[in-house]
């Protein structure tokens, strides 16, 4: 009997302030998934081996759905997500892609060839990002301590800095933990607690 499923992914994260499921997990709910039927996985999106996955896709029967908030949900890496879109073909589910509008149905045997290449593009762009905030992370650790004199920190170069606001936004909204705003904004741990307390004192003043 088919059945709908949802799963989530968030990363691990090596200190305090782990990232939240609940904003995927509204989303798959209100896309009609049974808050029971819901996966969640604590893991690295580069990682192959996602037990809560393998296990979400062992429990599926032919015709079910899994529905995700997202691809970069399900991998990071162009062959571990071609290794699961052929579990899902071998096994005969459909996968919705809520954010991206994507909908891989192998129910009846393929996907259109156009659904093929748009999803070949995305898992691109994402795993170029991983490459791409590594090297930030690199670089942005390497120029923060070569930095002398500069101006002090202030809510007026806050505001002014547009990286900063685009992921203070996502971490206040629990949709990344400190650890992956460090990593997506290019600055150690300690510069986004100190920025984020400076911004959020002189903004509740």
């Amino acid at each position: 009997m088919s059945k709908i499923f949802g799963y989530c992914r968030c990363s691990t994260s090596e200190s305090a302030g782990l990232q939240s499921f609940d904003h995927q997990q509204e989303e798959l709910i209100k896309h009609g998934v049974k808050p029971e039927d819901i996966f969640t996985e604590r893991i690295s999106g580069t990682k192959e081996n996602k037990p809560v996955l393998s296990k979400l896709l062992e429990t599926c029967e032919p015709g079910s759905t899994i529905k995700v908030y997202e691809l970069s949900r399900i991998s990071r890496s162009i062959r571990d997500f071609n290794n699961t879109v052929e579990i899902i073909k071998q096994k005969k589910l459909r996968l919705e892609l809520i954010m991206n509008n994507i909908t891989i149905d192998f129910t009846k045997d393929k996907i259109d060839p156009f659904t093929e290449f748009f999803l070949n593009i995305i898992i691109s762009f994402s795993s170029l990002e991983v490459s791409i905030i590594r090297e930030r992370v690199r670089s942005g650790m390497a120029a923060t301590t070569k930095r002398i004199g500069r101006p002090p920190m202030s809510k007026e170069r806050l505001e002014n800095d547009a990286l900063f606001l685009k992921y203070y936004l996502r971490w206040k909204n629990k949709e990344i933990n400190l650890s992956e705003m460090s990593r997506l904004y290019g600055h150690s741990r300690k510069n986004c607690r100190e920025k984020i307390r400076i911004y959020e004192n002189r903004t509740n003043h």
